[in-house]
């Protein structure tokens, strides 16, 4: 093997050969880069690995880069910065000796074309090329290399991650989008050609260029082509942060946030976030403003929060447009102000950004601060779903699925439905569910009504988690099972889940799987009624008028039958007319009972209908009128309800209104 001692300012070509190892002693102003560049050009590295050592070969920059059949330039360049601190890169050893090609039985003769300077050479004896033969035994040879300190292609200095598995859910923009897009990288698997866009990069970061660092650590926090690791994406990131470049200090900030390769530490992530933000990087002030808006690592402040979206905003981040609109609509630190939150979701969705387009489209379709349009909804919906928005998507299908500004139609529900679903939306999953669960515009079946729960519930999906335990509650397409019906409903009521935290109540209540206790019935309940929960309202109400675990006290009872009833509850309205119609802490008031009463059966609830029927056999507020009460009780019987079917029979056994018949009287 010859080692050439190359002085500066000298080129120098010699023909290398696959049974060889070059060692090249370079000066401090020759630049590597050159050498790297010339071999990679032609696709034939297979791998550079570590440095040799200092102490029994130069206290220069040093290299051992195996190559095969390949031509060598080095071109000196004075005052051009040494690698010799950079961490080796490029694959493993067991992949390089898979990909070995088999070594010629003999070498050629090897040729020097030199400058007009003087090279001096020391010849030293042919060592077998790692390259040629099994790398491992190669190895062994030179011990005057230190050996790879790892095996798979990393970052420098990078340790292992608590969780390798981990992933990330950060989607900030790289340094540079078209510089990201021109950088090639080394495959994920290991393949036996680094390219050369990617050894550019890595070359280029370890001389401490800030965008390939950045590149680099974005590499391997997304895995991308290369094994994932947090530790090495922190160590590229930290190197271009340390350089004052603010997208590095933010992606720093990112990890700390997510806690990723280190401990989450929203303080520490606020002080990353700083850095770059005092250097106007948008993006870092819009994490800012969402740290002081959830109170991560701070005490929360809405107003902080709008000082530092308001930073961004007028730097035209569509985020950020969309957090200030976010904060107006839902009156965080500021009122209420549907008119503010229009104007601004209307910035950020002139800008494409799809989130602001669903925003304008529920605006819309809720009627907040507007009247209901559901055309506008519609369009504005489909803007947001063109770009493949799943939770537009799925807007779209409920509008389809309820006939709010179209027609019924479960056919195309389903269709966008799917569309979210297949993304991976957990509400899409869910929704259609509950198609299959309703035999809505598919044959009820309760079995894929589970599967498509499931798939929601596995996401965490707090509704989809309720809609499994009521399928066991109500021995839907399985056993009754009131134990697993519990199980579900408290990992969605640990979700802050308010119909789960009611069922739950409804189970100590009734004593269903569970001892009977109004105690914890009363406690789960109010969980469920302080979030606004009308079925939750109701069933205090009820709690209260029957004395259930507590005092009979019908003036509390109204109180809660009223929140829900408020909500358009036709179970709670129906309450409020018994109680007016029974007189139970109140006057006997056939008038107020007729009209909650009839509230409740506009809705199509039949113990309302059943009730107005009876006030007009009894003629109880109104005229006696048996043709208006048959008319009434027939709505409810045809819903199945057995009050109203015993009613009509009782009328035409007696021959109230109809001719006696004892035949249709049996039903």
């Amino acid at each position: 093997m010859t080692v050439q001692r190359t002085p500066p300012h000298l080129q120098a070509i010699r023909k290398v050969f696959e049974n060889e190892t070059t060692v090249t002693l370079t000066h401090s102003d020759l630049l590597q880069l050159q050498t790297l560049d010339v071999v990679v050009s032609d696709q034939l590295v297979r791998a550079v690995v570590a440095s040799a050592s200092q102490q029994e070969l130069s206290s220069n920059t040093c290299r051992v880069v195996p190559y095969d059949q390949s031509t060598l330039g080095m071109i000196g360049r004075p005052m051009a910065r040494s690698i010799l601190d950079s961490t080796p890169f490029g694959l493993s050893f067991e992949s390089l000796q898979k990909a070995s090609p088999t070594p010629p039985q003999e070498s050629k003769d090897a040729t020097s074309v030199l400058s007009s300077n003087t090279v001096s050479t020391v010849t030293i004896a042919t060592r077998r090329n790692p390259v040629g033969g099994h790398v491992e035994a190669a190895m062994e040879n030179y011990t005057h290399i230190d050996g790879p300190a790892f095996k798979n292609a990393r970052g420098p200095q990078a340790l292992p991650d608590d969780d390798p598995t981990a992933t990330t859910d950060v989607r900030t923009p790289t340094h540079s989008e078209s510089d990201n897009k021109q950088q090639s990288r080394v495959p994920q698997d290991s393949s036996t050609v680094v390219s050369k866009a990617f050894t550019q990069t890595i070359v280029d970061a370890t001389l401490g260029d800030s965008n390939a660092q950045i590149a680099l650590g974005d590499m391997f926090r997304d895995g991308k082509e290369v094994h994932q690791d947090y530790q090495a994406a922190m160590d590229w990131y930290r190197k271009a942060a340390d350089q004052g470049d603010a997208v590095g200090q933010r992606r720093v900030g990112h990890l700390y946030s997510q806690g990723l390769s280190v401990a989450r530490d929203y303080s520490t992530a606020m002080d990353w976030y700083l850095k770059a933000a005092d250097q106007g990087d948008t993006d870092s002030q819009r994490c800012i403003g969402a740290l002081y808006r959830d109170g991560e690592g701070v005490e929360v402040d809405y107003s902080k929060a709008m000082e530092w979206f308001l930073k961004a905003a007028d730097q035209r981040d569509a985020n950020a447009q969309r957090c200030i609109g976010v904060i107006y609509h839902d009156g965080r630190g500021v009122d209420v102000d549907y008119s503010k939150a229009m104007a601004w979701f209307l910035k950020a969705a002139d800008q494409g950004d799809a989130d602001s387009q669903r925003c304008i489209g529920a605006l819309y379709r809720d009627g907040d601060g507007m009247d209901v349009d559901y055309s506008k909804a519609m369009e504005w919906f489909l803007k947001a779903a063109d770009q493949e928005d799943a939770n537009a998507q799925c807007c779209i299908g409920e509008l389809y699925h309820d006939g709010e500004g179209v027609d019924v139609d479960y056919s195309k529900a389903m269709e966008w439905f799917l569309k979210a679903a297949d993304q991976g939306d957990a509400d899409g999953q869910r929704c259609i569910g509950e198609l299959y669960r309703d035999g809505e515009g598919v044959d009820l079946d309760y079995s894929k009504a589970m599967e498509w729960f499931l798939k929601a519930a596995d996401q965490g999906n707090a509704n989809a988690q309720c809609c499994i335990g009521v399928l066991y509650r109500d021995g839907r397409g399985v056993e009754v099972d009131y134990s697993k019906a519990k199980e579900w409903f408290l990992k969605a009521a640990g979700q802050g889940d308010a119909n789960a935290q009611c069922c739950i109540g409804v189970l100590y209540r009734d004593g269903e799987g569970v001892d009977v206790d109004y105690a914890k019935a009363m406690e789960w309940l109010l969980k469920a009624a302080y979030q606004g929960d009308a079925n939750g309202q109701r069933c205090i109400g009820g709690l209260y008028r029957d004395g259930e675990g507590v005092e009979v006290d019908y003036s509390k009872a109204m109180e809660w039958f009223l929140k829900a009833a408020n909500q358009g509850d036709a179970d709670g309205q129906c309450c409020i007319g018994v109680i007016y119609h029974d007189g139970r802490g109140v006057d006997v008031d056939y008038s107020k009972a007729m009209e909650w009463f009839l509230k409740a059966a506009d809705q199509g609830d039949a113990n309302a209908q059943c009730c107005i029927g009876v006030l007009y056999r009894g003629g109880r507020g109104v005229d006696v009128d048996y043709s208006k009460a048959k008319e009434w009780f027939l709505k409810a019987a045809d819903q199945g309800d057995t009050n109203g079917q015993r009613f009509i029979g009782e009328l035409y056994r007696d021959g109230r209104g109809v001719e006696v018949d004892y035949s249709k009287a049996k039903g």
